[in-house]
């Protein structure tokens, strides 16, 4: 009996932490890199994150933030500190599934647009089906290029 217990706990333990390691997918690394300028001067000491797609395959996004992690359809992590009008962002490719985003190494080159988040505190938690507008304080549209992953564009508020 004791050890029929043992063995239920310990196969419990194993498929709870599998079940953990399997959902959540954060911490990934990126060479992906994209610089935001002309951000008003009265944003300098916010933070930014942005969402952006591809111009020639708008199904094709990314994410661009200073940390990114995902667990299911929750994006954590810090925005980018924003100085002198600029902030500096990694990017991630972020793919949606049937149970939450997935996140890859962003390298693709073209052109590309899409809206430009400013917060006042670095760190974010957005669950996808939730309205995050009491967290934005000003947003913007970008229009930007990428060679390999590294990107610039400016900010302009909509």
């Amino acid at each position: 009996m004791k050890n029929t217990l043992l063995f239920g706990i310990i196969a419990f333990i194993v498929v709870i932490g599998s079940l953990l390691v399997a959902c959540d997918v954060g911490g990934i690394e990126t060479v992906g890199s994209l610089t935001i300028t002309g951000i008003p001067a009265e944003f300098n000491g916010k933070y930014a994150l942005a969402h952006v797609f591809l111009e020639e395959n708008e199904y094709f996004q990314f994410i661009a933030a200073a940390n990114l992690n995902t667990n299911g359809f929750i994006l954590s992590g810090s925005a980018g500190l924003i100085n002198n009008g600029s902030v500096t962002l990694k990017v991630w490719e972020q793919i949606p599934s049937y149970d939450g985003f997935i996140l890859k190494n962003f390298n693709a080159s073209g052109n590309a647009y899409g809206g430009i988040a400013i917060l006042e505190s670095a760190n974010f938690s957005f669950n996808l089906f939730d309205d995050h507008e009491s967290d934005i304080i000003s947003q913007g549209y970008i229009e930007l290029t990428f060679n390999n992953g590294v990107g610039s564009g400016a900010f302009v508020k909509y």
